[in-house]
């Protein structure tokens, strides 16, 4: 699993597979600015993301993370997740970050099912 390090250059937790750490930012492909990334054989717990400014590279994984940091994540998970999805989209569009974590979630579910 990838992590970017948004805030520090070589800052993140021991035992990562591979890092690469750049001079001055660089956007990634989740539209977010971060100064390099690390990689580790199993995905990092919310709490370590948290303490070491790291952001998921997986859009499921940080989908997850955006309800886990929220206070009131674990019900607002469950409403976002059983909200028609046009509803969804339109929040989405509307700069809502919890629709867009809940569109990803859905389609992740929609493509397990189907395998």
């Amino acid at each position: 699993m990838r992590y970017y390090l948004l805030n520090r250059p070589d800052a993140y937790p021991p035992g990562a597979a591979a890092s690469e750490s750049w001079l001055g930012q660089r956007e990634t492909e989740t539209g977010r600015l971060a100064y390099g990334w690390a990689e580790y054989g199993e995905p990092l717990g919310w709490e370590e993301i948290e303490a070491w400014d790291l952001w998921p590279a997986d859009a499921v994984e940080r989908a997850e993370y955006l309800f886990a940091r929220d206070p009131d994540g674990a019900w607002l998970r469950s409403d976002y997740l059983e909200t028609d999805r046009d509803a969804l989209e339109r929040l989405r569009e509307g700069g809502d970050p919890l629709a867009w974590a809940a569109l990803v979630l859905l389609d992740a579910q929609a493509k397990e099912r189907e395998a």
